[in-house]
C-alpha cells in the first residue's frame, strides 16, 4: 500500500527591485532544505545582482519530495555621482557631472551644504576640505562621492589619483594598496562602511612598488570607501567586498 504525498509548495518570495551595489536577502519557505541556482543551500541568501536576475530555488520536504519557485530581482537605474571643480582663490565652482540623477545634496566640508545642482561656494579660510556629493533619482537609488579640495594650498590633492593602486576590486577578504612612488611622509588609511562608520584606520609610509595588505575578512560583503590621507596626497575610492 502506498501513500500519496503532496508536493511541497515552495516559495522564493515576491519579485523585487534593488539599486546597484545594494545587497538584499532572499528567503525561501515551504520546505526543510533548499537548493538555489546560485549553488547555495541555505534558506536565506544574500545577493547583489549587477543586472536583472531570476533566482530559482528548489525545496525538499521530509519525504524527499521537491517543489520549485523563482523570484525576479530587477536592477533599477542607479545614479553615478561625480563632479569637477574650478578654484579661484577662496571661491570654488562645482560642476556636477552625475548621471541618472534628479536631486543632489552637497556638503562642502566647512559646515555648509547645498541642494543646487552645480553650486558655487566661497570658503572663509585656507585649508583642505572634504567635499561630498550625494545624487539621488526618482527610484530612490543614490550614490555618493567624496573629493578633497585644497584652498590656497601649494598642492591640489585632487590632481594625484594615480599615486596608488587598490587591488583586487572587487575582493573577497584581502585588499592591497600599492604606491607608485615614494612619498616620505606618513599617510592615514581610513575605510568606511556604507553608513559612514569607520571600520579600519592605520598609518603607513608609502614605498615605491611595495604593497600594503588590509584584511577585511571579518566584515560583511558590501560597498566600502577607502581613503588615503596625507599632507601631500589623497585618494578616495569605492571598493566592493564579495562573498
Amino acid at each position: 500500500m502506498y501513500a500519496v504525498v503532496k508536493t511541497p509548495e515552495i516559495s522564493a518570495g515576491n519579485d523585487t527591485s534593488v539599486c546597484k551595489n545594494e545587497y538584499i536577502t532572499l528567503k525561501a519557505s515551504g520546505g526543510i532544505s533548499y537548493y538555489w541556482n546560485t549553488s547555495e543551500t541555505s534558506q536565506m541568501i544574500n545577493i547583489n545582482p549587477d543586472s536583472t536576475t531570476i533566482y530559482i530555488v528548489t525545496g525538499f520536504d521530509k519525504y524527499g519530495c521537491s517543489g520549485t519557485d523563482s523570484v525576479t530581482v530587477s536592477l533599477m537605474t542607479t545614479p553615478d555621482a561625480d563632479f569637477s571643480t574650478t578654484i579661484d582663490s577662496f571661491t570654488v565652482t562645482f560642476t556636477n557631472t552625475s548621471t541618472y540623477s534628479d536631486s543632489f545634496f552637497w556638503s562642502f566640508g566647512d559646515g555648509n551644504i547645498s541642494i543646487i545642482e552645480s553650486p558655487v561656494h566661497t570658503y572663509k579660510q585656507s585649508g583642505i576640505y572634504y567635499v561630498s556629493l550625494s545624487a539621488t533619482n526618482d527610484n530612490g537609488c543614490s550614490d555618493t562621492i567624496e573629493k578633497t579640495v585644497g584652498i590656497n594650498t601649494s598642492v591640489n590633492f585632487e590632481n594625484h589619483p594615480d599615486n596608488f593602486e587598490i587591488y583586487p576590486n572587487p575582493f573577497t577578504d584581502k585588499v592591497y594598496i600599492k604606491s607608485n612612488s615614494s612619498v616620505e611622509i606618513k599617510l592615514d588609511i581610513i575605510i568606511l562602511n556604507v553608513k559612514g562608520e569607520t571600520i579600519f584606520i592605520n598609518s603607513f609610509i608609502p614605498t615605491n612598488d611595495l604593497s600594503y595588505l588590509i584584511d577585511l575578512g571579518k566584515h560583511a560583503p558590501g560597498v566600502y570607501v577607502i581613503k588615503i590621507v596625507g599632507k601631500q596626497v589623497i585618494m578616495n575610492k569605492r571598493i566592493i567586498k564579495m562573498d
